[in-house]
Formats: structure tokens, C-alpha cells, sequence
């Protein structure tokens, strides 16, 4: 024990002394590391705040197909499905889009009559009503910082036939909800029925709320066989939706950095292969001072294990850094992408143990094991050897 301890202490005080000649491999580690952990931890927040926030999302929507187009829902279906046993409420939507002059942005205008019952990330101006009223409307950040409207000030959208009304803007959704309402305008559902001269008998969708959570699927295949022309799907498909894309636009980031880590391991194979003299002259004074071939290869694989450990400590440090203090600037396109519809919005960092994991794979153990066999050659030699080649 106190032999490996010997060991690992002479290891360290050996790297500090010839740290250059390990800069280039760690600053290329670092590099990727960063990358492989900005896109896992940025994929994982993503899918985080979908799962967390559809948490208290209806179980079961139901949607009108008409051509493969959804088109109005009858109140019929709605009546219908509430009077099924295990069923706890009906929530009918409305919900479409505004393409808003100012700002050249697509927003998205939908309903919301109990902002108690629905979302809890909301701020009130001061003696607001829990309410929606004709006159009022909710909006999300997105929709604040692209206009320049506050708390308080009026919006205007134009109905039917492009006459201009007026809605005072109470309240504003928080960053906890971002992902889902930062470029929505929500209004009484009254106020869509005047500005899309919308009838009374038809919804944009329904949102059903079940007693029992393990029922969903059930639930969804009734109402399928019962009305053949809908389409129903369930809150638990939706979130698997939002982990799947986001998992795979994390997982392209990862695969485009596969070739660079082909390159850079091949290099490393390449510098670690071509020993320098100092290491040649180490390595004969070792060997000729008795230590074995085992010891001299945990000597050299400590250095190499202490170099990249601490290349891909800071290499997630800065992609923590990255994603929470500069808004993932330079992975948010790809993951993300350059739609309008949804345009940026804040998150929180998260990375777990399996996160930390897959960078490990990408970076710290593909550099060990392209380290053994290098090591093991200058390991083998012997004093005399190791002389004549530093030569």
C-alpha cells in the first residue's frame, strides 16, 4: 500500500515538473469534453423541465381529424366523454396562431379560463383576478421581450375581419415554464370566440383528467374506438416525444464529435508512441533503480490518468458555465433550432451520474486505453535500451 501511495505521489510531482509535455492532449480532452458534456447536460435539462412541467398536464388529449387535418371538435364528444366512468374533468381548449406585425415573430393565441386550476407559474399584476375577463390576457416572456410591452400595457390583436381590440396584460408566465408558454398569449375563451367568429359547439381540442393515472392508455383506446375520426394520445406519449427529440439532437452534437476524438486519439497514439528524450532518460534511471515493468506502466498511466481526469474535470465545468451563465450560446441552434414558433427560452443545468458517464465514455477512457500500449513498449525497455533510444 505505501509502495502504490509512493508511487502516485512520484507521479504527480513528476507530471508537474514535465506538465508542456501533456498540454496538447489535455487542452484537446477539454475541448471535447465540453462539447459531449454541454450537449448531454443541455439535452438532460431539456428533457427535465418537459417532464416537470407536464406533470400536472391532462392524461388523455383528444383531437379532430378531417382529410389528416385537425379541424374543430364537436361539444358532443366533449359531453360524451365526461359522462365515462373513471373520468375526473373535461378541459376543452382553444388554441391557434398570430403572426404579429411588429415583431415579425409567430405566437401562439390559446385559452386559459382557471389559471388556478391549470398552471401554477404565473405573476399577477396586484389585484388582478384569478380570472381571465374579455378585456384581459396572460402572456409568456418571449412575448414581452419581442414586443416591448409590460405588465399593464395593452395589447392589440385583430379579429375576423381586421378590426383591432384591446386586451390588458395582467399577468406574465415565470422561467420555470418557458418551455412551454414563452410565446403564448392566453385569453379568455370568450375573447378567441369574437376574434375567430368561432362557434360555440366547437373546441380546438380536449383535455381529459383522469382519477387514476395507470389508466391513460385504456382510456385513450376507448375514445379512439368510440370516435374513429379523432385522434388521442396521451400526456405520457407527449413527454416521451419531447425526451425523444431531444435526446437525439444531443446525440448529433455527440456523433459530430466522434470524427474530432478519432483524430485526436490517433494523434495522442502518435506523441505518446514518439516518447521524448527526458522520458527515454526517466524511464532508463527507473528501470535501473529496480522498479518493474508494472510499476513503471502505473507510473506512466497515473500521469496520463491525472492529466485527463483533470482535462475533462474542466471541461464540465465550462459546460456548466456555459449553459447556465451564457445561455448554451454555442449549442442552443443545434439543439434547439432557428424556429420562430419557439425561439429561445431558459433552463436549469442538470446533469446526472449517467450524464457524467457518457462524457466519461467519450473522452477519459478512450484516452486511457490508447495509452496502454505505448506505455507498456517504453515500460518493457530495458536500462540500456531505454538509453540508446533517447539518443
Amino acid at each position: 500500500m505505501n509502495r502504490l501511495l509512493n508511487i502516485c505521489v512520484f507521479a504527480s510531482q513528476d507530471l508537474n515538473r514535465n506538465r508542456a509535455l501533456f498540454f496538447y492532449n489535455a487542452f484537446v480532452l477539454l475541448l471535447i469534453a465540453f462539447l459531449v458534456g454541454g450537449a448531454v447536460s443541455f439535452s438532460s435539462s431539456l428533457s427535465n423541465e418537459s417532464r416537470t412541467l407536464s406533470a400536472s398536464m391532462p392524461q388523455v388529449w383528444v383531437q379532430q381529424l378531417q382529410a389528416g387535418r385537425m379541424v374543430g371538435l364537436p361539444d358532443s364528444i366533449r359531453t360524451d366523454v365526461l359522462s365515462m366512468r373513471g373520468i375526473q374533468a373535461v378541459w376543452p381548449r382553444l388554441w391557434g396562431y398570430h403572426a404579429d406585425e411588429v415583431s415579425n415573430a409567430v405566437f401562439c393565441l390559446m385559452s386559459l379560463d382557471s389559471l388556478q386550476e391549470a398552471w401554477p407559474y404565473i405573476r399577477l399584476l396586484p389585484n388582478s383576478s384569478a380570472l381571465l375577463q374579455d378585456s384581459t390576457c396572460l402572456v409568456g416572456k418571449g412575448f414581452l421581450q419581442a414586443s416591448g410591452l409590460e405588465l399593464g400595457d395593452y395589447l392589440s390583436l385583430p379579429d375576423y375581419k381586421k378590426n383591432k381590440k384591446a386586451f390588458k396584460i395582467i399577468g406574465a408566465f415565470d422561467a420555470e415554464a418557458d418551455i412551454f408558454t414563452k410565446n403564448t398569449i392566453f385569453l379568455s375563451a370568450n375573447s378567441l370566440r369574437l376574434l375567430w367568429n368561432w362557434p360555440d359547439s366547437l373546441h380546438t381540442d380536449l383535455g381529459v383528467k383522469l382519477y387514476n393515472d395507470l389508466e391513460a392508455n385504456n382510456f385513450a383506446k376507448k375514445i379512439a374506438e368510440r370516435y374513429p375520426s379523432v385522434r388521442v394520445f396521451t400526456s405520457e406519449a407527449l413527454k416521451s416525444s419531447y425526451t425523444a427529440i431531444w435526446g437525439w439532437r444531443g446525440g448529433v452534437v455527440i456523433y459530430g464529435v466522434l470524427p474530432a476524438l478519432l483524430c485526436f486519439l490517433v494523434l495522442a497514439w502518435g506523441r505518446i508512441s514518439n516518447s521524448s528524450k527526458q522520458e527515454f532518460y526517466g524511464t532508463a534511471l527507473l528501470k535501473g533503480l529496480g522498479w518493474s515493468i508494472r510499476d513503471v506502466m502505473l507510473l506512466k498511466l497515473l500521469q496520463h490518468g491525472y492529466v485527463a481526469t483533470l482535462s475533462v474535470g474542466l471541461g464540465l465545468l465550462l459546460a456548466y458555465l456555459h449553459n447556465t451563465y451564457f445561455n448554451a450560446a454555442l449549442l442552443r441552434p443545434i439543439l434547439v433550432g432557428r424556429s420562430s414558433v419557439y425561439p429561445d427560452f431558459d433552463i436549469e443545468f442538470s446533469m446526472g451520474l449517467g450524464d457524467i458517464a457518457v462524457v466519461l465514455c467519450f473522452t477519459l477512457l478512450p484516452y486511457l486505453m490508447v495509452c496502454v500500449v505505448p506505455v507498456w513498449r517504453l515500460a518493457v525497455l530495458s536500462p540500456a535500451e531505454a538509453l540508446r533510444s533517447g539518443q
